[in-house]
């Protein structure tokens, strides 16, 4: 049964659906004994029609989980006028048919009770999704055959998990350290789709790990999103709860120890599980480690050095070296600058040089001296004559003529024509002789 079929004819959604199942049906007391619970014994021969029973059980509920999806593409393809916004927000094909038949022709989504269906997460996805629709209602002909198309979806979503469930219930007897490892439900699918146990314990775990993904359920979508190289080892509880990069690395340990329990149960070996049971458990340690947070670093002090003290040349040269190379006040300024204060250049040649604090400096230029008989040299070498008493301190060689401009002078001839001057304005050319005594 393929998709075109299904499409060809609204009103053979019936006939499509029993001739389904018809190729894959259990007979009827089979049937009776899934829907009233009958306890049946498992054996392990593969020519026991009780495992058989299994192993069709298996491949139903797979070609169920097909019809359920060709269903969805169905129902998507025509109410996709009335809502189209709705196949982005609700993922879920199984939660998509019960949004679809709670909905129908509803104009204002708020009215209709999704509650009761769907969880509280999707509910409100479809509210904001439907606020912004750009749908029309669809006519009555259409409508009776999505609704029509629901039902036959969920009657068929029930019917597959009566079949798991009767399943699951006997993976313990089948095949109790697989169900062990990975859960009664994945195991029983992954039996299901191998072939039975003895074809499952064949096969490698890397051919395990992909036992699941169907690519023909990739029609009619995009494929850019679609995770490559899963199946149904990925849809595990377990999985989920990890971490988005420990997914796929999980499902390949998961997927080569399953290998080892199925060889295990093919063998009749540990028929209590509790080969299955260590597998998990070093599964569960071994990513419970992984998902520890790094050790912090630890702040180590340095070693102790083994070198010992270098011997430096000493003497007079090397302080005069270290003098000579020594930076000077001038450089210490000028490699300073003022915040917020333009810097004053000058040019240098063909360079310009920035002056940095030169410009504010007070004027000494030499750095202080760190050798005390240099600092006593440099300090005679500075000091000045002291004045004298009659002396002002503003004498200079140079003076101010109203002819000539300048003219050098000399203070010293300046202060005997001064002493000259003054004397002879008092006594003038009076000069006193010694008397002289004569005898009488």
């Amino acid at each position: 049964m393929n998709e075109q079929e299904l499409l060809a004819d609204l009103d053979d959604l019936d006939d499509i659906s029993e001739n389904e199942l018809e190729d894959n049906a259990i007979s009827v007391d089979e049937n009776e004994a899934i829907e009233n619970g009958i306890e049946i014994d498992v054996g392990f021969g593969q020519e026991d029609p009780q495992y058989k029973l299994l192993l069709q059980a298996n491949k139903t509920a797979v070609d169920i989980d097909n019809e359920i999806y060709l269903i969805h593409k169905f129902i998507r393809d025509i109410y996709s006028q009335k809502f189209p916004e709705l196949e982005g927000s609700v993922l879920n094909m199984v939660d998509y048919i019960k949004a679809v038949q709670l909905i129908k022709n509803e104009t204002d989504v708020s009215k209709v009770n999704l509650q009761q269906a769907l969880p509280a997460s999707t509910v409100m996805t479809i509210s904001v999704a439907a606020s912004t629709t750009t749908g029309k209602p669809l006519n009555q002909h259409d409508l009776d055959s999505v609704l029509k198309a629901c039902d036959m979806a969920l009657e068929l979503e029930n019917i597959r998990w009566k079949i798991l469930a009767f399943v699951e219930s006997k993976m313990t007897f089948l095949a109790p350290n697989l169900s062990a490892l990975l859960g009664t439900s994945t195991a029983a699918k992954l039996m299901g789709v191998a072939g039975g146990l003895l074809p499952l314990s064949r096969l490698p775990g890397n051919t395990i790990q992909i036992l699941g993904s169907q690519k023909k359920h990739l029609a009619g979508f995009s494929s850019a999103s679609v995770k490559q190289h899963v199946g149904f080892i990925y849809e595990m509880e377990f999985i989920k709860r990890l971490p988005k990069e420990l997914k796929m690395k999980a499902q390949r340990v998961i997927a080569y120890k399953a290998a080892l329990a199925a060889r295990v149960d093919a063998c009749k070996e540990a028929p209590d599980g509790s080969v299955g049971r260590n597998l998990k458990q070093e599964i569960d340690s071994k990513f419970e480690k992984f998902q520890e947070p790094p050790p912090l670093k630890k702040i180590k002090a340095l070693p102790t050095p083994t070198e010992g003290r270098k011997s430096k040349r000493g003497g007079k040269r090397v302080r005069r070296q270290k003098e000579t190379f020594a930076v000077t006040e001038l450089r210490k300024l000028q490699n300073r600058v003022q915040f917020g204060v333009q810097e004053e250049e000058i040019i240098v040649g063909d360079t310009v040089k920035g002056l940095g604090l030169i410009k504010g400096a007070s004027g000494r230029v030499r750095t202080a001296a760190t050798n005390d008989k240099l600092r006593e040299k440099i300090k005679k070498t500075r000091q000045l004559k002291p004045l004298a008493a009659n002396e002002s301190g503003l004498a200079t060689s140079i003076a101010f003529t109203p002819v000539q401009g300048f003219e050098l002078y000399n203070p010293e001839i300046a202060k005997a024509e001064k002493e000259q001057q003054n004397s002879s304005k008092y006594f003038g050319n009076i000069t006193f002789k010694k008397p002289t005594f004569v005898p009488k």
